[in-house]
């Protein structure tokens, strides 16, 4: 499961254009799968005691391109310290066929370094020119963090017009129920002075009708006392 997991992502990284390195003591300890993508290999001694450990040796010789004649397995075994066998990709990306060669170190002082030979060897670099003026570029945490603070601003504004889009809501629901509530006292109102001109017409037809009614028994009683 482990070698799976290394596999995938050794795929992942190489299908984004970026180089793998591994460093090992033997290149069986690598999949099969990851081996047979490797494109550049130093390859230094092995050692072979055991029908194991030639076995070994020859599944390393098959790895490399070689001439026909070489003999990779015996060369394996033979090289001295600081020798190695090499394979390198062309510029066309086509394996090289392999070299033994003497791997020339690094040239490094142990010690404390006297700043005027520090001084000319940094001003003697093919690079002086290229790095000599600092640069403080913007780094991948400050555009992120760029990103982020844009993105907290744009929410705190949104969540700013959501809140005036739900008190603007609010205040025409309120308006509106202000509205509907002059809507219905202006109908009670109607409704009211209706009923009172109704009763106000009825009264008005009675007293005129117990008036009218009065006014004839008056008129009757005075007529009859005449006539005695």
């Amino acid at each position: 499961m482990l070698e799976e997991k290394i596999e995938l992502i050794v795929r992942l990284i190489r299908s984004k254009g970026v180089g793998v390195y591994f460093v090992t003591q033997n290149p069986t300890d690598l999949p099969n799968a990851i081996l047979s993508q490797l494109g550049n290999k130093i390859q230094h001694a092995l050692r072979a005691f055991t029908p194991k450990e030639q076995k070994t040796v020859k599944a390393v010789a098959e790895t490399f391109r070689q001439q026909e004649g070489e003999e990779l397995e015996k060369k394996l075994t033979e090289l001295k310290v600081g020798e190695a066998l090499v394979s390198f990709l062309d510029p066309e990306g086509i394996p090289g066929y392999v070299q033994q060669v003497m791997i020339y170190p690094p040239e490094s002082k142990m010690g404390i370094l006297d700043p005027l030979v520090k001084e000319e060897k940094i001003n003697r670099s093919l690079l002086y020119y290229k790095y000599s003026e600092a640069i403080d570029r913007e780094s991948s945490y400050e555009q992120l963090q760029r990103l982020s603070e844009i993105k907290a601003i744009e929410l705190e504004e949104n969540e700013e017009l959501a809140a005036r889009d739900r008190e603007k809501a609010e205040q025409l629901k309120q308006l509106e129920i202000e509205h509907q509530k002059q809507k219905e006292q202006t109908q009670q109102k109607r409704t009211s002075s209706s009923r009172d001109s109704t009763m106000d017409r009825f009264t008005k037809n009675l007293m005129s009708q117990v008036g009218r009614e009065v006014g004839r028994v008056i008129s009757r009683g005075i007529l009859g006392i005449l006539k005695k």
